[in-house]
């Protein structure tokens, strides 16, 4: 008998830990409305005022991309027939 109220005890915990589970791992991220886009305000700058910069953008992107500080993505091959 003891084993039986053990058995259904330890199964009604599991039951009661995966709900409470799937609701902490499910965040639910299309939550995302009409109304809640007119709510938001358009993103200001984070700072006030930025360096200049002495050189062009594209020329620090070429120095970067020399010194692999960054890497382009690689292409995906186009599937035949598409």
């Amino acid at each position: 008998m003891w084993m039986e109220e053990l058995v259904v005890y330890r199964n009604q915990v599991q039951v009661e830990a995966t709900s409470t589970r799937k609701e902490i791992e499910r965040p639910n991220f299309n939550k995302t409305s009409e109304e809640g886009r007119r709510d938001q305000s358009p993103r200001e700058p984070r700072y006030t005022y930025y360096t200049p910069l002495s050189v062009s953008i594209s020329h620090i992107l070429d120095q970067a991309l020399a010194i692999e500080i960054l890497a382009m993505p690689k292409k995906d091959n186009t599937p035949p027939k598409a």
